[in-house]
């Protein structure tokens, strides 16, 4: 079961993954940019993320990955910079991770319910993909996948 959900904050699949973690009690938190840094300004202070030295996304991404024991990446915009940094530094560290395309929640939680079923017992999970301007309604679309999956969380 996952124990613990992390991400760098940005708007959409990174909100979505805190947003259903807080919903439902789950340990959460995650590195974001210096200043809080998103697309729409400061992160929302709700979310415990801790800022990073710098202010630009990789850094924060690179650390994310590295503590993590897993990555869920909702991607509507697979060739999005973020995306493939985020997948490159997943095979760099040999960290599982799994990117999900579709726009279907049930889809997309089944596919996220047979990669996290692979994990290890209280694991770290990194949510990470697409931003909010990148896929309108990223967020919810995220929230709603997780919570078909919620039996595989420590809540």
């Amino acid at each position: 079961m996952i124990h613990r959900i992390i991400s760098g904050g940005q708007t959409g699949a990174d909100q979505g993954g805190l947003d259903f973690a807080l919903s439902c009690g789950l340990d959460c938190g995650g590195m974001c940019p210096h200043g809080r840094r998103s697309e729409a300004g400061p992160i929302p202070s709700h979310y415990p993320l801790t800022e990073h030295a710098s202010w630009k996304y990789p850094p924060r991404t690179e650390a994310n990955v590295k503590n993590s024991d897993a990555t869920l990446i909702f991607a509507w915009k697979p060739e999005s910079t973020g995306t493939a940094l985020t997948e490159r530094l997943c095979w760099a560290f040999d960290k599982p991770f799994k990117t999900i395309h579709t726009k279907d929640p049930e889809q997309a939680a089944i596919e996220a319910r047979e990669f996290l079923r692979q994990l290890p017992d209280h694991a770290t999970l990194n949510i990470a993909g697409n931003r909010e301007s990148q896929g309108l309604g990223l967020c919810k679309f995220v929230v709603s996948a997780l919570e078909r999956c919620r039996d595989l969380f420590e809540t």
